[in-house]
């Protein structure tokens, strides 16, 4: 049986947290990423993960610009729930490193004046040298 299988079936009945426990604590300590939005259910699962474990590794994802009002919003979510590894994504992402799998979030920004932009945010590099990629980026 693969490795995911018997991860699946070892977890199928944990909550939420008790999943997330599992990942970060037993199954990959120091080995798991978490990529994540700025929508409320994004904060959700980072609040889970900093109970867990502040240096988890979190890495925002977002459009190539950035509202101020952004930034601002990020930084105290991160003061807030005391995360201690945050990361930008890599400046350039296009290369899916050997013997990988191309990895991607797909972001939607509201733009002012109304609308909404779709972009995917390449990850390659980000992830690169963990096991396991939590996605929080719920759109």
């Amino acid at each position: 049986m693969l490795r995911i299988e018997e991860l699946r079936k070892a977890t199928a009945e944990m909550t939420a947290p008790e999943l997330l426990r599992c990942l970060l604590v037993r199954e990959f300590p120091k080995g798991c990423a978490v990529t994540s939005a700025l929508r409320a259910r994004s904060v959700v699962v980072l609040h889970m993960i900093a109970e867990i474990d502040l240096a988890t590794p979190v890495i925002f994802c977002h459009a190539s610009y950035i509202f101020p009002e952004s930034v601002e919003y990020r930084a105290r979510i991160v003061r807030l729930l005391g995360l201690s590894d945050v990361r930008d994504l890599a400046k350039v992402e296009t290369d899916v490193l050997p013997g990988d799998q191309d990895h991607t979030e797909e972001i939607l920004s509201d733009v002012s004046g109304g609308g909404t932009i779709h972009s995917t945010v390449n990850l390659n590099k980000s992830l690169a040298g963990f096991e396991c990629w939590i996605s929080a980026a719920y759109h």
